[in-house]
C-alpha cells in the first residue's frame, strides 16, 4: 500500500479572495429569489387586505339596503373599480 503524501501548495488556504468570489457567485441568485418572493407575498398580502375592505364595504352596504341588496353590492363594487381591475368573474347574465 503506497502513502500519498499531500503537499501543500503554498498560498493556497491564505488567498481567501477567490473563495469569496465563489461563494458570491453561487449565494447571489439564492438572495435575488429570496428578495422577490418577499416582494411577491407582500404583494398578495397588500392586495388581499384590499379585497377583503371592498367585501366589508359592500356586505354594510347591502346590509343598510337589504332589499335591493344585489344591485347595492355590484353598485359598491362598481364605484370603487373592482371590475375594471379583471376581477370581473361575473358574467351580465348572473346580474
Amino acid at each position: 500500500m503506497v502513502l500519498l503524501r499531500r503537499r501543500r501548495v503554498p498560498g493556497l488556504c491564505r488567498d481567501e479572495g477567490a473563495h469569496v468570489l465563489v461563494m458570491v457567485s453561487l449565494l447571489a441568485p439564492v438572495f435575488v429569489m429570496m428578495a422577490a418572493l418577499a416582494v411577491d407575498t407582500g404583494a398578495i398580502s397588500n392586495q388581499k387586505q384590499e379585497i377583503q375592505g371592498l367585501a366589508d364595504i359592500a356586505a354594510i352596504a347591502a346590509a343598510a339596503d337589504i332589499k335591493n341588496a344585489e344591485p347595492t353590492v355590484y353598485g359598491v363594487l362598481s364605484d370603487n373599480n373592482f371590475f375594471s381591475r379583471g376581477s370581473d368573474d361575473l358574467s351580465s347574465d348572473e346580474r
